[in-house]
């Protein structure tokens, strides 16, 4: 009969080349997607891969509001540090961390979009309007906003150019997303209660909205989707988070080719990343997928 010690070896043998065997098959996907997102808590970009681990992240001081991967890899994206006076703006880097276009705004950044003639397409809250970029940093095009509350910090957050050459802009404290014509006149306007953050226009021609960042109910704190009419049509309302979520304020929210919609919610506002950042939901409100890791997250794409 063999000794203890030497079944104990042939025992932890069989285990460690189990475990080689698994790791060199990849570990199993913890998330159906990759992700580009910006964590609030350790001030980083990072690109997120299903087994959760992290394959690129770069170091940005303060608070990195929106952004995108582009197609040629780069990433763009626009922040802003709420301690530090004019250090707030937009920036391209490369895979390799080299800066390759920069825009600087006087405080505050929350919105970036690079456009089908690559301009560069930055809210600027500071001045109440959207501006278009050149790569030299010219002001190609300037669309001035009409908004109620002109605080800087309480004007806008995302803002979109669309196919059309309209713009929606999420006017936070004016708790509603105006839709503006290139020459600045408006064409319609969509009231919700809450801060609203997140817009995109739907290939339905609807608008998909989230909103909230306040106390009690009557901050929204949930998805809508609106008709050109300003009817609800679909909504994912506070009821139907999962009761963990710590609802405070949607961020994100886009609707998938599958019909499904995914929604990032903020864990700022002294949750400290406590909760559910990210789930996808069905058109009948089926939870598919959560993302609960202690992060707060302000910047999210899905990944090829």
């Amino acid at each position: 009969m063999r000794s203890l010690s030497a079944r104990f070896l042939v025992a932890f043998t069989l285990i460690a080349t189990s475990a080689m065997a698994a790791g060199a098959a990849g570990a199993a996907p913890r998330y159906p997607y990759r992700m580009l997102i910006s964590d609030m808590l350790s001030e980083k970009i990072l690109i997120l891969e299903k087994d959760g681990s992290a394959s690129w992240e770069l170091e940005q001081p303060g608070w990195v509001m929106d952004g995108e991967q582009l197609a040629n890899g780069n990433v763009l994206y626009c922040w802003y540090e709420p301690k530090k006076a004019g250090q707030s703006g937009v920036r391209e880097v490369t895979p390799g961390k080299q800066v390759v276009f920069e825009y600087k705004i006087s405080q505050e950044c929350h919105s970036v979009q690079r456009l089908p003639d690559g301009l560069t397409l930055i809210g600027d809250p500071s001045n109440q309007r959207l501006i278009e970029v050149d790569r030299q940093g010219k002001i190609v095009r300037e669309l001035k906003l009409q908004v109620g509350d002109k605080h800087v910090h309480r004007v806008s957050r995302q803002c979109r150019k669309l196919a059309n050459g309209n713009y929606l802009v999420a006017q936070t404290f004016d708790q509603a997303v105006v839709e503006y014509a290139p020459d600045g006149s408006i064409v319609r306007r969509f009231s919700h209660p809450g801060m609203t953050y997140g817009v995109s226009r739907l290939a339905n021609g609807n608008t998909l909205i989230g909103t909230g960042g306040g106390p009690g109910p009557g901050m929204g704190k949930r998805a809508v989707e609106m008709d050109p009419q300003g009817k609800i049509v679909w909504s994912f309302n506070p009821e139907d988070f999962p009761a963990e979520t710590n609802l405070d304020w949607v961020l994100g929210v886009q609707r998938l080719p599958s019909g499904n919609t995914v929604i990032v919610n903020f864990l700022g506002h002294g949750k400290d990343g406590q909760g559910i950042s990210i789930l996808e939901v069905t058109p009948q409100k089926r939870i598919v997928w959560t993302y609960r890791e202690p992060r707060i997250m302000l910047l999210m794409q899905l990944l090829p």
